[in-house]
């Protein structure tokens, strides 16, 4: 099983409320975590905190299209 796979999971018992085939909020503590260890590797520089640059507005917007759409898309493409 993929990461993303296993985190989804993860965080979907963690936020029972989420649905599968939703994205969902991540709670601030992942984003904190994941910031700290980029700015000890050096890969992030700068001062800012992991809460300045993360946003849930996009969601809801995100989660706004027709699924059974999309699944019948999917099913009428070629393998």
């Amino acid at each position: 099983m993929g990461v993303v796979r296993r985190a989804s999971r993860l965080l979907c018992q963690v936020e029972p409320q989420t649905r599968r085939g939703k994205f969902c909020p991540v709670p601030s503590m992942n984003w904190q975590n994941t910031h700290a260890a980029y700015v000890k590797l050096g890969t992030l520089k700068g001062t800012e905190a992991a809460t300045d640059s993360y946003t849930e507005q996009f969601l809801a917007a995100c989660n706004d299209f027709d699924r059974a759409a999309v699944v019948a898309q999917a099913k009428s493409m070629n393998q």
